[in-house]
């Protein structure tokens, strides 16, 4: 009787070992997104940046998120923008446009744009 529970209890341990191995090779890198182009524009509609990224990777990126940091002469934070897509495969570049919409959107003299690129399987998704 002892035989037959540790045999079972090694193959179970084997089951589990090669159960999380073929998980964690089955996970595909996302893909890599490249700034290609970014501009503030000031004009009678507001404050706005319009940009564009490219997925430079050789996998499809199942979400990507923009987020923009709009900021006054003194690198003070007036607002945060943000703008996702879905499934950009490699190769593919989406423009878009983030406006600032708040109190002292006037007053915006930079910004930052951060892109994040990621699957539908990482952690934060």
């Amino acid at each position: 009787m002892k035989k037959w529970l540790i045999v079972a209890g090694l193959l179970i341990v084997l089951l589990l070992v090669s159960a999380c191995t073929y998980m964690e090779s089955g996970t595909a890198e996302p893909g890599e997104l490249e700034m290609i182009d970014r501009e503030l524009v000031r004009d009678e509609d507001g404050t706005r940046v319009v940009a564009t990224v490219k997925n430079v990777g050789s996998n499809k990126i199942e979400l990507a998120e923009i987020t923009v940091k709009f900021y006054d002469k003194d690198k003070t934070l007036i607002e945060t923008g943000k703008d996702a897509i879905i499934n950009l495969n490699p190769a593919e570049s989406w423009e878009f446009t983030i406006k600032c919409k708040g109190v002292g959107c006037d007053r915006v003299q930079s910004c930052e744009v951060t892109a994040l690129a990621g699957t539908s399987g990482e952690e934060g998704w």
